[in-house]
């Protein structure tokens, strides 16, 4: 059996299978609010702040891969982004 990969215009295959691409906005902005929210102390405003734009971000992210993903491996992806932010809030508000 032979796997190949390729990279090309950013996207990540496997067979020609998209398996990752490219960062956008929505993610970076969520990766970096989740690096900021962890040199903050828990529970202060800044730390409360970072971690609901890493919500915003995600959930956004989540939404767009599960609506417009490029196969489904994307799409499974979206809809566990969205699937954990649920559960985060739900932990959160209980």
């Amino acid at each position: 059996m032979t796997y190949s990969a390729d990279v090309n215009g950013g996207d990540f295959k496997i067979r020609g299978y998209t398996v990752a691409q490219l960062p956008n906005a929505p993610i970076i902005v969520a990766v970096l609010a989740a690096l900021v929210s962890r040199f903050l102390d828990d529970g202060s405003t800044g730390w409360a702040i970072a971690r609901g734009v890493f919500f915003i971000g995600l959930t956004i992210w989540s939404w767009e891969e599960l609506s417009g993903g490029v196969n489904g491996f994307r799409r499974a992806l979206g809809a566990l982004g969205l699937a954990f932010v649920m559960f985060s809030m739900i932990r959160d508000l209980s």
